[in-house]
C-alpha cells in the first residue's frame, strides 16, 4: 500500500509541475490522469490486488532510470559516446523486455483472477503507457 501512495504521491506532483511547464501536453495529462484514477483505485481496494499494482508499476517504471541517464548524458555532452550508446541499449532493451514480455504475462494473470473492474483496464494500460 506504501508503493501505491508513494507513486500516485508522485504522479500528482509531476502533473501538477506538468501543467505548469513550459509545455503542456495532452497525451502525458491523460497518461497521468488514468495512473493517478488506476492507482487509486488500486489504494481504494487495498490488498485485494496490491501485488498487481506493484508489479504494473515495477513493469513500467524498471526503464525510467536509462530513459533519464540517456537525457542526462545527453545534457553533459556524451551524446555520441559509448556510454551514451550503452545507455540507450540498456533502455531499449529493458523497456522492450517489460512491454513485450511481462507487461502482456501481468495482463493475462490479471484478467484471468477475480479482480475488482476498475482494476483490469489499468493493468491492461500499464504496459500500453
Amino acid at each position: 500500500m506504501q508503493v501505491l501512495a508513494v507513486s500516485v504521491s508522485y504522479l500528482i506532483y509531476d502533473l501538477v509541475c506538468c501543467l505548469f511547464g513550459e509545455r503542456v501536453s495532452m497525451d502525458n495529462t491523460i497518461h497521468h490522469l488514468v495512473s493517478i484514477l488506476g492507482l487509486g483505485a488500486g489504494l481504494c481496494y487495498q490488498k485485494k490486488c496490491g501485488s498487481e499494482m506493484v508489479a504494473c508499476v515495477w513493469i513500467t517504471e524498471m526503464s525510467s532510470p536509462f530513459l533519464h541517464l540517456r537525457e542526462l548524458l545527453k545534457e553533459l555532452g556524451y551524446r555520441d559516446t559509448p556510454l551514451n550508446l550503452a545507455a540507450d541499449l540498456l533502455f531499449a532493451a529493458i523497456f522492450t523486455f517489460a512491454r513485450m514480455v511481462a507487461g502482456p504475462y501481468l495482463t493475462y494473470v490479471t484478467l484471468s483472477a477475480n479482480n475488482p473492474f476498475l482494476i483490469k483496464p489499468r493493468i491492461v494500460l500499464c504496459h500500453i503507457t
